[in-house]
């Protein structure tokens, strides 16, 4: 006589918070994204980079196909929309 197995299956949900504070809070304030027909708070790349946990890379391809929202500083840096990247 076969006993009959008994399978198990564990499943694990992990869940990560990324807190982006301390420096520039000036240029991560609020702004408005003519993407998105409202108010955004605009990240660095790099920052953006840790919030989607990609690499930066992996964001300047989305952003030249037009997947991410982004605005060019004045001084050269890409600012990437958070709604965008949440989305």
């Amino acid at each position: 006589m076969m006993r009959a197995r008994r399978r198990r299956e564990i499943t694990i949900e992990t869940h990560q918070i990324v807190a982006v504070r301390g420096r520039e809070r000036a240029q991560r304030e609020s702004v408005f994204c003519q993407h998105c027909a409202g108010k955004s708070e605009m990240l660095t790349i790099q920052d953006a980079a840790r919030v989607a946990n990609v690499s930066q890379r992996h964001l300047f391809r989305q952003v030249e196909t037009g997947a991410l929202h982004s605005v060019e500083t004045p001084d050269g840096q890409l600012s990437v929309c958070l709604n965008s990247l949440q989305g």
